[in-house]
């Protein structure tokens, strides 16, 4: 482990439980007012303080695992980062370039398709073919170029 925060944490939650046993047995036997008995025993006390320390050595734990783990994302994002920059993001600038020019590709082949044969459309076949433009997933200037093209005679 190379974080001394989460290391610290691991160690003060074993000695949460290590202390809440000690404590715990150390107010088990309580000296009674009785005199035939010499002691009595607590087991509310010894429960409790073994309690205490488990629950503290939990949460402490719990603590020092989502700081090694952060930790491990703060690696890895700086290992990505410095990923990026050596690529100079020429990964992200030719994915860019192959869907650009794949839509553009599209486009026309919509306009081919769609466009062979030139019909009147009524108002509601304009919307309708807006929303159908929509839902392939078209720009606004795309969409208004298409109905533009297609309601031309």
């Amino acid at each position: 482990m190379h974080n001394r925060v989460a290391f610290l944490l691991k160690m003060i939650g074993l000695f949460c439980v290590v202390g809440g046993l000690f404590i715990g047995l150390n107010s088990y036997e309580v000296t009674s007012s009785d005199p035939l008995y010499a002691s009595e025993k607590d087991y509310g006390a010894l429960f409790t303080w073994i309690a205490y320390g488990g629950i503290t050595a939990v949460i402490l734990y719990a603590f020092a695992e989502i700081i090694v783990l952060l930790e491990e994302n703060k690696n890895n994002t700086d290992k990505l980062i410095q990923i990026i920059k050596e690529n100079k993001g020429d990964t992200i600038d030719k994915k860019a370039a192959v869907k650009r020019e794949s839509r553009e590709e599209n486009v026309s082949d919509y306009i081919d398709k769609e466009f062979s044969s030139p019909k009147r459309l009524s108002a509601r076949e304009v919307e309708e073919y807006r929303k159908d433009l929509q839902a392939r997933g078209y720009g606004n200037n795309v969409i208004e170029a298409l109905v533009d093209e297609k309601t031309k005679e």
